[in-house]
């Protein structure tokens, strides 16, 4: 409900995919507890990102916890996971880091609710981006209230913290803190549809500036949204999110848009496509890399012959476009990835085995820049 569109850009590495597959869903019922193990092998053509192609093989391993309780109108939750990157070449790269969410819901009265959650986002940051090795932490705190009985109309209020932190000193001037309020208005339908428009103002401090940089990267930003899911009929689902927003500080200042569209067809009981657009605008020392604007197109195919088989393929484009900096001009770039082949096979309800392909191609005015590479990786995840 909550999440910040503004400041937030969509990190598109592989890491971030594997995440939500070695921590295979397990819903959060009255009382739960669960953990889970998992390990992938990867094979990277391209490790380096650089012209001259350098492989690598690294296997990453990943150990979860899960809990859920419920006493009366109070709810708990907690998942933990631990991962740890081991490098066939490059073993100074080999790291591990942990992430991880935990919630307090109290449901008060029929129309009165408050949540209390911690959410940890955290990966290794691609080659790309930096050459050493660095992992980046996201920690947000949110406080929400809410009123309404969940249909019909709802209105709610919420506030949040949030820190990044590099593990790399020498990234510590991308560090940054953050504050937020947000107020919601919020009306669903019986059909499940829903509309939201919401508000947001808050601030973004750098508390390490860079000796080398004299750019000032604080910035206040307000934003409105509007965040619409529809869903016509049991087998096509449609959700919108636009918004507007203005920073106000010395690098990061002006106005800008924010905009996701995502349509769900199930064309059958074992066939469905998904389409995606969207544009993102991320805030000047958000990474290393920092785009000021980011298109993205996406069309993705599942099909699940079986229950114990489903198969994925997926195409995505994005144009990204960057400010002149010191060493480097102003530019527009593009990156075109292909994932031919996804396969998932479930030995049974707790093991999971998964195969993965993809080839991206990135194609920039700097030479050095212009790179592809190969990736392939076989898993097996294990919840219990």
């Amino acid at each position: 409900m909550w999440e910040s569109m503004c400041i937030s850009g969509k990190k598109a590495y592989v890491v971030s995919a594997l995440a939500l597959w070695v921590m295979t869903s397990c819903a959060w019922g009255d009382d739960k507890f669960s953990i889970g193990l998992g390990v992938r092998e990867y094979w990277d053509s391209n490790f380096a990102r650089t012209t001259d192609k350098d492989a690598e093989h690294y296997t990453l391993s990943s150990a979860n916890l899960k809990a859920s309780h419920r006493y009366g109108r109070q709810q708990w939750a907690l998942g933990l996971r631990g991962l740890r990157y081991d490098h066939a070449e490059r073993t100074d790269l080999d790291t591990d880091f942990y992430d991880g969410k935990a919630s307090w819901r109290s449901t008060w009265s029929h129309r009165f609710n408050t949540r209390v959650a911690w959410d940890r986002m955290a990966y290794a940051v691609d080659r790309l981006e930096f050459v050493g090795q660095d992992v980046v932490a996201r920690d947000d705190v949110n406080v929400q209230v809410n009123y309404g009985t969940g249909d019909r109309l709802s209105v709610g209020v919420g506030a949040r913290q949030s820190e990044q932190r590099h593990s790399n000193d020498l990234r510590d001037s991308l560090d940054f803190d953050e504050e937020e309020i947000a107020v919601e208005v919020r009306y669903q339908t019986a059909g499940k549809s829903r509309l939201s428009l919401r508000l947001r103002d808050g601030n973004r401090v750098y508390p390490t500036p860079s000796s080398t940089d004299p750019r000032q990267l604080d910035f206040d930003y307000r934003q409105a949204e509007l965040d619409l899911t529809w869903v016509s009929t049991e087998k096509t689902r449609l959700h919108l999110v636009v918004g507007r927003f203005e920073r106000d500080g010395d690098t990061n200042s002006g106005t800008g848009t924010q905009a996701e569209v995502e349509a769900q067809w199930s064309v059958t009981e074992k066939f469905a496509l998904t389409l995606s657009v969207n544009r993102s605008e991320p805030a000047v020392g958000e990474t290393s890399d920092s785009p000021i604007r980011v298109d993205t197109g996406e069309i993705g195919l599942r099909w699940q012959p079986a229950y114990a088989w489903s198969v994925q393929t997926s195409a995505r484009y994005s144009e990204q476009a960057y400010q002149a900096r010191a060493l480097e001009p102003a530019r527009d770039e593009e990156v075109k990835a292909f994932t031919p082949l996804a396969v998932v096979y479930r030995v049974s309800d707790a093991v999971h085995l998964r195969l993965d392909s993809q080839w991206v191609e990135r194609r920039s005015p700097l030479s050095y820049r212009n790179i592809d590479y190969a990736l392939a990786s076989i898993g097996l995840a294990m919840q219990f």
